[in-house]
This record gives C-alpha cells, sequence and structure tokens, in this order.
C-alpha cells in the first residue's frame, strides 16, 4: 500500500535535489535543518534517508523521502523531516557521508 503524502516530485531537478540532501544526511551527523515554512530543526540523523515512491492527495505518483533527527537534548522527541520540504542544510559537526573514519 502507498502512503498518501502532502508532496511528491517527479521532475528530474526536484529529484536531484533529494538526492543531493541524501548524500549530506550522513548516518550520525549533526544537523540544522531549515524547511520550507521556516521552522528549523537539529538533530542527529539516525538512519541514511533514501527516496521512495509515494502519492499525492491528487493521486499523482512521484519521489520524496524522510529523515529521522534524534533530539539530543530531549529524549523521546525524534523529528521526521521530509526530504522535499528542506530549504538548507547546515552541519554541526564534521561527519560527512564517504568521509566518516569510524
Amino acid at each position: 500500500m502507498t502512503q498518501i503524502v502532502k508532496r511528491v516530485f517527479t521532475e528530474r531537478t526536484d529529484i536531484d535535489r533529494l538526492d543531493q540532501w541524501i548524500t549530506e544526511l550522513a548516518v550520525n551527523a549533526q544537523v540544522r535543518i531549515t524547511i520550507h515554512e521556516g521552522e528549523v530543526v537539529e538533530g542527529l540523523v539516525m538512519v541514511t534517508p533514501t527516496v521512495q515512491v509515494f502519492r499525492d492527495h491528487d493521486d499523482v505518483e512521484g519521489l520524496n523521502g524522510v529523515v529521522k533527527l534524534e533530539n539530543m537534548e530531549l529524549p523521546n522527541h525524534d523529528r521526521v523531516v521530509w526530504l522535499g520540504d528542506i530549504r538548507e542544510l547546515t552541519h554541526l559537526d564534521s561527519v560527512r557521508k564517504g568521509v566518516s573514519r569510524a
């Protein structure tokens, strides 16, 4: 069963932007994300996000994905952010995908 979501993406440039966010969101990276509505969310990336197929309320099939952020200051207050809602991403540490030395 396909999940119904607020926004899906079908254009190549939009999908490329989703893929770019994924390359920036390495597991254990501490990040600050500003979403399009202006809200700022900070946390530790819990799982590397992936792009998945969803449908919007108009039954249009497209892509989007989520990143789950662990709130280090408020346990049990984790946040899920849609990749398509990200306007800006800032790294608060040195963890980057493909360059971490664990």
